[in-house]
């Protein structure tokens, strides 16, 4: 993917602005807070002690009654501790930071060809591959917008929370979710796949779940509703076909999991499928 080598530069400079800012606001609230052990007292709610070394009496400990949590003094030293951690990840993603600006390359047509010898350089059509790789760009992004439209249909607004505390997009996913980890089948959910198509182009999908058999063989499971609507079953045919072409197919390593027409599931029958895609 062709990127303005500068622009990300100036991007990664931007971060580390605003952790120098982050960071004077950290060392601020360190500042603030008192040094010691912050201890919970015993009998008294919802009460704290600082216990401390004396300045006094060669640095014995100490311990100073401070007050309830909502006291000033217990707020200062709970944000310096909280603030000493923020410390501590501002290094972190500052070094990180530096790491990548310091790995970034250019994939400009012009720059990369620079590189190559001579005999090279005067046989590449610079303009061409430039055309070709913007082409592609734009074509990728549509992929990708083409892969979701399937999985955020119709529930799009309207996540579901599974037994695992997983968001997905209908009831019928929930289900196999409770499924999955009722069999103990670790799962992808929503996992992007570059599949081909028939012409030989990369084009992305995303299975509801996807999950590794007995064989190590990557098995795929559809959650399907909406089945009496035409424009949802069209592009879930399409899905299928996209799929048969990859060789994942019905009856081998794809289960498909609908409702009946009356909108009820059959779990069991269900999970007996899942457990044979498992071990297959």
């Amino acid at each position: 993917m062709t990127f303005d080598v500068e622009d990300v530069r100036l991007v990664m400079e931007l971060f580390l602005k605003q952790l120098e800012v982050d960071e004077r606001i950290l060392k601020e609230l360190v500042e603030k807070g008192d040094e010691g052990t912050l201890k919970r007292n015993a009998g008294k709610k919802e009460t704290y002690s600082l216990r401390k070394r004396s300045s006094e009496d060669g640095g014995k400990m100490e311990t100073v009654y401070l007050g309830s949590a909502y006291q000033e003094e217990v707020q200062g030293i709970v944000q310096a501790r909280w603030a000493k951690l923020g410390l501590k990840r501002i290094e972190k993603n500052r070094q990180a930071t530096f790491a990548l600006m310091g790995g970034v390359q250019s994939l400009q047509v012009e720059e990369i060809a620079k590189e190559l010898p001579g005999t090279y350089q005067q046989a590449l059509d610079q303009k061409a591959l430039e055309d070709h790789m913007e082409e592609r760009l734009l074509e990728i992004a549509a992929e990708g917008i083409e892969a979701k439209k399937h999985n955020e249909w119709p529930h799009k607004n309207m996540p579901n929370i599974a037994a695992d505390g997983k968001k997905v997009r209908s009831k019928l996913e929930a289900l196999v979710c409770l499924m999955l980890d009722v069999l103990q089948i670790p799962y992808d959910y929503d996992a992007m796949e570059s599949l081909k198509d028939n012409d030989g182009r990369i084009v992305s999908r995303s299975p509801d779940f996807r999950i590794w058999t007995a064989s190590r063989r990557r098995g795929f499971i559809e959650a399907v509703g909406k089945m009496g609507d035409e424009d949802y079953f069209e592009d879930f045919l399409d899905k299928l076909r996209i799929y048969h072409i990859n060789n994942i197919n019905l009856g081998d390593n794809l289960l498909v999991i609908c409702d009946r027409s009356n909108q009820t599931t059959n779990c069991y029958a269900a999970m007996k499928f899942i457990q044979a895609l498992a071990a297959s």
